[in-house]
């Protein structure tokens, strides 16, 4: 099946206003561990920036490091991986033909990390550690033909673009 999407997708138009195919852009303080309007189907996600800020305000340890027995990043660990001039945080996927997982039950379990619950999600933990977490957005994309290759795909862009992973990408 085709990833032609996201091979096509456009990191520096992507927004609210044009969001190329992404719903969801609802608040993390919003979206809850329940994740009601999240599909249960494979695909990718995004955590973004409400706007784009040259720095912003880090906390340490943060959200889920206690529970999920993670040594929280230092304030200056975190300032050296801030990307600036982007909204997009992180970048994942959920299922896909080797696994079963869908969006709805890895945000799931991202939203668990984030309310200090133990929860099978590490990827993207640095997030947790934002002061203003709470305004951050997760936006997601059915994308049932080949997650990973899609994640990929965005993953390249961005760092393309930047010269860097998003803030909370440690691989890609």
């Amino acid at each position: 099946m085709s990833i032609e999407w996201a091979e096509n997708f456009d990191i520096e138009m992507f927004s609210e206003v044009n969001p190329q195919g992404f719903l969801g852009f609802e608040k993390i303080g919003d979206l809850g561990n329940a994740c009601c309007n999240v599909p249960k189907e494979a695909g990718v996600y995004m955590v973004l920036l409400p706007d784009v800020t040259d720095q912003p305000t880090f906390c340490v340890p943060g959200k889920g490091a206690v529970a999920n027995n993670v040594k929280p990043q230092t304030v200056e660990e975190l300032q050296n991986r801030w990307v600036r001039r982007t909204r997009i945080l992180y970048i994942g996927k959920a299922g896909g033909p080797q696994y079963k997982t869908t969006l709805k039950a890895r945000l799931q379990a991202y939203m668990r990390y984030g309310n200090d619950i133990k929860a099978a999600h590490r990827g993207g933990r640095s997030i947790w550690q934002l002061e203003n977490i709470k305004d951050c957005l997760v936006v997601w994309r059915v994308a049932p033909e080949d997650p990973k290759a899609c994640e990929s795909s965005l993953l390249k862009k961005f760092k393309d673009i930047s010269g860097h992973l998003p803030f909370a990408n440690r691989q890609g």
